[in-house]
């Protein structure tokens, strides 16, 4: 299995995939950059797409209908004097997988069964 490239404008974000021992599920693991200037709700689809073999525009439903995509962007940007949100962990499912987002920056996307 190839590493999930999840491409922004000037900066890529590169995952890996691999095999939860655990578990035996397989898991994508993404990096994402607070101080870029995409969203994170953006690089989101484009590492769930990439976690599902498919282009953004393949998707049959927008992000919003699972998460409220401005909630999620604000909540791990830093408040207004710089100081950091001090949420850690945001985990959701959407596309038969599961999203857990940890400080903001690492995304790891579960496969699971509904």
């Amino acid at each position: 299995m190839g590493i999930p490239t999840v491409t922004r404008r000037n900066q890529p974000v590169v995952g890996d995939s691999t095999v939860e021992p655990e578990s035996g599920k397989l898991c994508h693991e993404f990096r994402y950059d607070p101080a870029g200037s995409e969203p994170l709700s953006t690089t989101l689809v484009r590492a769930i797409a990439e976690a599902r073999e498919i282009t953004p525009e393949e998707m049959d439903r927008p992000l919003q209908r699972s998460v409220d995509t401005d909630a999620l962007d604000n909540l791990f940007h830093d408040r207004y004097d710089r100081s950091p949100s001090g949420v850690s962990l945001l985990s959701f499912r959407t596309y038969g997988l599961e999203v857990v987002i940890r400080e903001g920056q690492q995304v790891t996307i579960y496969e699971v069964e509904d």
